[in-house]
């Protein structure tokens, strides 16, 4: 069926039966309808919800940008806010979280621009969940916690909950189940942490009420999950291994592999199936199977584009490895991690800041000049700065960096790049608390930010680690700045945090060379402040 441009009932008509085409398998006529005006965006649109829901996230990504395009050229912000949401589950479900943040965000912002009628309560409860599952697989828990709740008193009419017992509404079941992920990462995390699983009572009472789960409609897990069966199967079998209620895991782990072996859910199972297996065959203490397990989730996830599902693969090896005494393969595994999370952030490198100023250039022609210079400067501000420690984030300090190595290297302007790892930093979470380790973060970063010069760029790499860039610097003056980074780390105080706590730095500095690309560059530096922390050199280049 070709599309001719068509609107009013006949576009009504020919957007009907490109629907019910997909929910037959039959991509065609939503194809078409993608080509043409003025029925092109909400085509696409249909599409992208389509590759979503079958589990094909990057197609939904271009699909949804496409569309996002198609109706900022129209005006048509209802539709944009719509869109904002399915991307930022696909961004998610792809593991690049700040984007995912950043499109969710807008679409809850563009939202509340919105006239207020019959749909804007179903609107709001898909926008705060997209927000939620954003924030959540980006570990912002309590942010993620705040929309989530929201979406769930959305779809309860607005009418909240009373207790862990209620039964909520079919319409909130994906909110309420989702919520419940937010306890089971929590759970996981803190084990991954230290050591140790904490009490899983929150998770247990939310699960509870999750009503329905079988029948509720779709988008469970946004970015990860288009239903909720496997997902709560998932939640519930884990929740058991970790309990010890190993019979009850059994009989969950039993409902997700039908789930898997009937195929209905494009993939998805599959990876929770080997989750869950493997977290079974470490309760008990069948070592082997949990790693085979473990190995067998990253490579499904990794094939079903669930990226989260494969980071927590690799956190899930370094776990089990750590607990056979393999110290050395479990460090080994937070490399493959950390070397997978920067392939991601080279994919979002250069697409993220294009897509928030051009979202603020559209706005531009609709809304006051005031309000987008409120939102530009906000949005700006999540772009390039780290929440916590108030110095640059990764993504300014990479973008700085492509820009340097750019257009190639001057002999007579040097770069050199710095990368600090706090030493033994996990004890201080452990013996301390997270709030105490978040204290050493910020009182670092200010103390790298005092001691470098105006023209460096201090940023937080991740966790525990920060990179400090030295543009028109050679080896020995980069070496000297770093000495007093060092000096000024020594010098803190942290009596007020806990008697006898020491915080050290370990640092590696490497100097570019012609046709360095930004990754080799950071890996020089990774291996220099590696053979600084093994040897206990502090410093090395």
């Amino acid at each position: 069926m070709g599309a001719r441009g068509s609107t009013g009932w006949e576009g009504h008509q020919q957007l009907q039966a490109a629907q019910a085409g997909l929910c037959s398998g039959t991509l065609a006529p939503a194809r078409a309808l993608a080509t043409d005006q003025p029925l092109r965006g909400q085509a696409l649109l249909m599409l992208a919800r389509h590759d979503l829901g079958a589990g094909r996230l990057r197609r939904a990504l271009q699909a949804g940008q496409q569309a996002l395009q198609a109706f900022e050229a129209d005006g048509d912000m209802a539709s944009e806010v719509a869109t904002l949401a399915v991307l930022a589950q696909a961004l998610s479900g792809l593991g690049r979280n700040e984007e995912a943040v950043e499109a969710a965000l807008l679409g809850v912002r563009l939202g509340d621009l919105l006239p207020r009628g019959p749909q804007h309560m179903a609107q709001q409860q898909a926008q705060q969940q997209a927000l939620g599952m954003a924030c959540l697989w980006a570990r912002r828990f309590d942010a993620a916690e705040a929309a989530l709740t929201q979406a769930l008193v959305a779809g309860s009419g607005g009418r909240g909950t009373t207790g862990a017992s209620d039964v909520v509404p079919t319409s909130a079941n994906a909110a309420s189940l989702q919520l419940a992920w937010l306890d089971l990462l929590r759970l996981f995390d803190e084990r991954y942490f230290s050591g140790t699983m904490p009490e899983g009572a929150a998770l247990s009472q939310r699960l509870a009420r999750c009503g329905g789960l079988a029948a509720a409609s779709p988008a469970m897990l946004a970015g990860i999950a288009p239903d909720p069966s496997p997902g709560a199967w998932c939640a519930r079998a884990l929740l058991g291994c970790w309990q010890g209620r190993l019979d009850a895991a059994q009989a969950d782990r039993a409902g997700l592999a039908a789930l898997a072996s009937s195929g209905p859910h494009d993939g998805l199972a599959e990876p929770l199936l080997h989750w869950v297996q493997a977290e079974l065959a470490w309760a008990q203490h069948d070592l082997a199977a949990a790693l085979h397990e473990a190995t067998a989730l990253i490579d499904s996830a990794s094939a079903g584009e669930f990226e989260q599902l494969a980071f927590i693969g690799h956190a899930l090896l370094g776990q089990i490895y750590r607990a056979q005494g393999q110290g050395l393969l479990a460090l080994d595994e937070e490399r493959r991690r950390r070397r997978r999370e920067q392939r991601l952030q080279g994919i979002t490198l250069d697409s993220r800041h294009r897509v928030v100023q051009a979202q603020l250039d559209v706005r531009a022609s609709r809304h006051s000049l005031q309000q987008l210079a409120d939102r530009s400067q906000e949005l700006e501000r999540l772009s390039f700065e780290d929440s916590l420690t108030q110095i640059a984030n990764r993504r300014c300090f990479e973008q700085r960096l492509s820009a340097s190595l750019g257009d190639g290297l001057d002999p007579q302007q040097p770069l050199c790049l710095a990368l600090i790892d706090l030493d033994d930093f996990k004890r201080i979470n452990d013996q301390h608390s997270h709030a105490a380790g978040d204290e050493v973060l910020k009182a670092v970063a200010q103390a790298i930010r005092s001691a470098v010069r105006d023209a460096d760029l201090p940023a937080r790499f991740g966790g525990d680690e920060f990179v400090v860039l030295f543009p028109h610097t050679a080896l020995d003056t980069a070496q000297r700045v770093c000495e007093r980074i060092q000096a000024k780390v020594s010098q803190l105080s942290w009596q007020h945090l806990g008697a006898g706590l020491r915080i050290g730095a370990s640092i590696g500095v490497a100097q570019a060379r012609p046709g360095d690309t930004p990754a080799g560059l950071v890996q020089r530096s990774d291996h220099a402040m590696f053979q600084a922390k093994h040897q206990g050199l502090g410093l090395a280049a």
